[in-house]
């Protein structure tokens, strides 16, 4: 038979085992607990992170956009325009040369550095060339109402085979030439044949078809009297007026007309052949 001692040992022996596993129980929850907490730290730190970012890159001052002019290779130094102003600034180490060209774009930083070299499309102005200076790297053109000035060519265009004539895009306020356009891209604005409608096909624009004769025809039939008196010749004209009007008219006649004229000319001042008995 057993004894109050075997007893007494056996209930303190199951309290025992009972507590242990309370808190092996306790400690697994508190395992757990800890686990969450130590993903939701993680999670809270990421978060703060991404803001931090978002923070710096709303706060981070605006940068400027500029155009490299000039290269100083004594100091390895650009010259920049950039709003207005012409800069001596310094370049990142990690940019090549070679992209830090005249006439390319550049990123400035807050304190005025060169920090990336922009790939964006350019705009300009269009504008006729009209001479080559001796140095090479600068040209006469002549922009809208036969403003002539000076500007320095771009590096994608030094050494390329320019002549007067060509149609260019030009900055003003960097005074560069950055592009040469392509003669083809000009095709459509010439006709092919000379038209064979006259003025005697238009009726009713008598006084108007006048006027548009002397704006048009007279400096080439006279370019000699404009020259004289330095009178420039006029870009283009304007027909405006509804549909039907005779505007296509108007112009085909005045480029037959003129055709015809400008032919006659030349005939004229050609030598005639003699002969002799």
């Amino acid at each position: 038979m057993a004894t109050d001692d075997d007893n007494s040992r056996s209930g303190k022996s199951s309290s025992a085992e009972d507590r242990l596993l309370d808190a092996k129980s306790q400690v697994a929850r508190l395992t757990a607990q800890n686990e969450k907490l130590e993903f939701t730290l993680r999670e809270a730190r990421d978060h703060i992170g991404k803001l931090r970012e978002e923070v710096a890159k709303l706060t981070t001052p605006p940068m400027a956009y500029g155009v490299v002019v000039a290269h100083h290779e004594d100091s390895q130094t650009f010259d920049v325009v950039a709003n207005g102003r012409k800069l001596r600034v310094n370049a990142h180490p990690a940019l090549s040369i070679e992209d830090l060209e005249i006439g390319a774009e550049v990123v400035l930083n807050d304190a005025s550095a060169i920090v990336a070299v922009s790939k964006g499309q350019r705009t300009g102005e269009i504008a006729t060339l009209k001479e080559i200076l001796e140095d090479g790297t600068r040209v006469v053109v002549s922009l809208r109402g036969d403003d002539d000035r000076v500007f320095e060519l771009s590096s994608p265009l030094r050494g390329r085979a320019l002549r007067a004539g060509d149609v260019v895009v030009v900055e003003p306020r960097t005074e560069l030439v950055i592009e040469q356009l392509r003669t083809d891209d000009f095709e459509h604005l010439f006709m092919e044949e000379v038209p064979d409608v006259s003025y005697d096909n238009i009726g009713g624009l008598g006084a108007q078809i006048e006027h548009i004769a002397d704006a048009v025809e007279l400096p080439f039939l006279h370019a000699d009297i404009f020259g004289e008196y330095h009178l420039p010749a006029p870009k283009g004209i304007l027909l405006y007026g509804p549909p039907g009007c005779g505007k296509t008219l108007i112009a085909k006649a005045v480029a037959n007309s003129l055709a015809k004229k400008v032919g006659a000319g030349r005939a004229q001042t050609r030598p005639r052949a003699t002969s002799s008995m």
